[in-house]
């Protein structure tokens, strides 16, 4: 049984005892269930993938504006922990998108057939909702630049040719790309193709407008997110969820879930009532000591897979 699933067994029938306390009042201050405690671990649950993105965002945008690309310059080493099982054989260029306005364009340049490159395409929520790479383009167009539009949820528009349209369901995407590196004498070829990538607004690509340069390669200074997020007071993260989550609803799916938070104010732009700071304390940790008696030391939410030290890796896509 998925995550999806139990959540949403659960919050079906609690939801309704819940909103039956609460005899379907809009009042500010509903009548609190039972199990709000409960309630709440599981909600911090549901909301830790989002949170630490959120905070990885941030953190990431210490060094690289939104929309604009940063360029990995070396390897990694044992000293960057902002995220987690940084690999060896590939160089990075990320970007963090902000699709509210428009739809960005991504263009990766031709590398020759044993060259392998992936870009992943991770919603606010760390599913990792598109992954063409060179094995699998997923491009319309067998042209040797594969061009790609990336477009937030509600946008419509006419689409110039040889785009490839790569839709979101949130309008925060974290934009991973990898190209293969085979040795110290490989650096200069690919630090020739990570500046070919092209990363730019809809609207400069179509009037054919040159991109700004991207920003050298650096390490955020920044407090590693997972960091962050261990020391976070219960009640903040609470109010951080909300916040994040009006601008990045969660999927539909969820909504049997997110009618069981709501009943202690866990919605977009909601705050949490009817717990103490001690009551909500007291639920965080009992959810945070579930995940570290979780077997094989994983705790799987929201499509990922987030390890006891706080760090977290997208789930595989099927598409």
């Amino acid at each position: 049984m998925s995550r999806r699933t139990a959540l949403g067994m659960a919050a079906t029938s609690v939801a309704a005892l819940g909103l039956a306390a609460c005899g379907g009042s809009d009042d500010e201050n509903p009548a609190v269930p039972g199990d709000a405690a409960t309630i709440a671990r599981d909600a911090y649950i549901f909301g830790y993938p989002l949170v630490l993105m959120d905070l990885t965002r941030v953190a990431a945008e210490t060094a690289a504006p939104a929309n604009r690309f940063q360029h990995a310059a070396a390897l990694p080493t044992p000293a960057q922990r902002d995220v987690v099982r940084l690999d060896r054989d590939t160089l990075r260029s990320t970007a963090w998108l902000d699709l509210q306005a428009e739809p960005m364009v991504l263009q990766v340049p031709a590398m020759g057939a044993r060259r392998f490159w992936l870009v992943q395409l991770l919603d606010a929520w760390t599913n990792n909702v598109h992954n063409p790479s060179s094995v699998r383009p997923q491009a319309e167009s067998a042209a040797l630049a594969y061009t790609y539009v990336v477009t937030g949820p509600g946008w419509s528009g006419v689409l110039p040719g040889g785009l490839t349209s790569m839709p979101m369901p949130t309008p925060t995407v974290w934009l991973i790309a990898r190209i293969q590196l085979d040795g110290d004498d490989d650096m200069p070829v690919v630090r020739a193709l990570q500046q070919q990538l092209k990363l730019v607004p809809l609207s400069v690509w179509t009037n054919a407008r040159e991109p700004r340069a991207a920003p050298p390669g650096g390490l955020s200074t920044a407090q590693p997110p997972s960091e962050q997020i261990a020391e976070m007071n219960a009640r903040d993260f609470f109010d951080r969820m909300c916040a994040v989550m009006s601008t990045n609803p969660p999927a539909p799916e969820d909504a049997p879930a997110m009618r069981h938070f709501a009943t202690i104010g866990i919605r977009p732009g909601g705050k949490v009532h009817g717990l103490s700071d001690t009551e909500l304390t007291a639920a965080v940790e009992t959810a945070q000591c579930s995940r570290r008696r979780t077997p094989a030391a994983a705790w799987v939410v929201s499509g990922c897979i987030s390890h006891p030290a706080g760090y977290h890796r997208p789930m595989r896509s099927g598409r």
